[in-house]
């Protein structure tokens, strides 16, 4: 169930930044590539620190998040979203939070454990 939303005031992105972004999330929570939802919106309007292009990255996951993960992974992710989005590394900002089963349903249902894997 990882999810990756990215917000920036970017205006196009690259065509391989979805595929970049489900193969990375999945190996990193280690979970399917079918089980990755990825979110892009472009053209939001940001500020920070002048006119430049930044991102607002947020990932969300049931498990491997932690200080030590999260390291490896953020800067794995900065490099992509840097790279596809044309934007510095410095004005990418990555949020990860990590989402408990009392709080994520699936086909109206809640989940009953973090490995779960669902299929749809």
């Amino acid at each position: 169930m990882p999810l990756c939303i990215i917000d920036t005031n970017a205006t196009k992105f690259s065509p391989d930044l979805p595929a970049r972004l489900i193969v990375l999330l999945a190996e990193r929570f280690n979970k399917p590539e079918k089980t990755v939802m990825i979110e892009i919106n472009t053209k939001k309007t940001f500020f920070h620190r002048g006119g430049a292009p930044c991102a607002y990255v947020q990932c969300r996951a049931l498990q491997n998040i932690s200080r030590e993960e999260n390291a490896k992974t953020a800067e794995l992710l900065n490099e992509i979203v840097a790279e596809c989005l044309a934007i510095h590394r410095t004005r990418i900002f990555i949020e990860f939070v990590k989402v408990k089963c009392d709080d994520l349903a699936v086909g109206g249902n809640l989940l009953e454990n973090p490995g779960a894997v669902f299929e749809g």
